[in-house]
């Protein structure tokens, strides 16, 4: 029997305190955008190795796999743990199918695009421990309280949020989704929010050469790579929070269209891909 509203928001109040608990006594690595931008560089440095600094190798390999720069992929990553909540703790404590784990990736998300492998061992573990705590009926009896298509789908949504919730394989599904939206990228060009950022396709084998940077004239190689990769972050990281950005075709002119995709992209390329160049995390 599904849970009343009441007993739906009370579950949550408390599963946000007990988040708001485990934030104050062990601490999280994570902060809000204001917060973030008030840092100074030795503190965003030092929040940096707080927050991934032990999924170093785990990113760097999954970057590499995927034929991506590594910075480009902590900074997606870092961007999600800069804008993360009370709520988004309590999505890692209880199931969801919103936006779980350090890369925030939604099940949905996850599912369609195939960025968690499961094995049919792993989902059919999972229904007999269901089966277990249901009874036998629930396991395809049409009396059953989940039928089994419901029963399989419900199986693969809950093991996809277990292991979003395990870092290293939610930046191997960052990875798998910045690859992806990087193909979808070059399939629409002549859309406005690729057009703004490129002169061409992303060739992974030079992923700046064709970004446009943000300001014309740079005649420091340095900062003209600094530049380059402010706009690729903006570029990606618009994707990343809504991927209809990259294939719509409406002028964007207008600053409250897709204006929390936008702000996301902002913030990822002033806030953490800057600083990350100056830093040389992760070349």
């Amino acid at each position: 029997m599904c849970a009343s509203p009441a007993r739906r928001a009370r579950r949550w109040i408390l599963l946000i305190l007990l988040a708001a608990l485990i934030a104050a006594v062990h601490g999280a690595g994570r902060m809000d955008p204001q917060t973030l931008e008030e840092m100074s560089l030795d503190g965003f440095d030092a929040w940096v190795k707080t927050s991934i600094g032990n999924y170093e190798s785990d990113l760097l390999a999954a970057a590499r796999r995927h034929s991506i720069p590594p910075r480009l992929l902590a900074t997606v990553i870092l961007n999600e743990l800069g804008n993360y909540d009370l709520v988004d703790q309590g999505q890692e404590l209880v199931f969801s199918r919103g936006s779980v784990g350090i890369a925030q990736i939604t099940i949905p998300t996850a599912i369609d695009n195939k960025l968690v492998d499961l094995s049919e061992d792993e989902i059919e573990k999972w229904q007999e421990r269901f089966a277990e705590r249901h009874g036998a009926g629930a396991l395809g009896n049409p009396a059953g309280p989940i039928p089994r298509t419901g029963l399989l789908r419900q199986a693969i949504e809950h093991l996809v949020w277990e292991k979003l919730n395990e870092p290293t394989i939610a930046i191997e599904a960052a990875a798998r989704q910045i690859r992806l939206l990087i193909k979808r990228i070059n399939a629409n060009l002549d859309k406005p929010w690729p057009r703004t950022y490129l002169t061409g396709a992303i060739d992974l084998s030079h992923p700046y050469a064709n970004i446009v940077p943000g300001q014309a004239g740079l005649a420091d190689p340095h900062a003209l790579q600094r530049e380059r990769e402010m706009q690729m972050a903006r570029l990606i990281v618009g994707g990343y929070n809504s991927p209809k950005l990259i294939r719509t075709s409406v002028d964007l002119s207008n600053p409250g269209y897709y204006a929390r995709a936008r702000r996301h992209a902002d913030n990822a390329a002033r806030l953490i891909a800057e600083r990350l160049v100056r830093l040389g995390w992760y070349p």
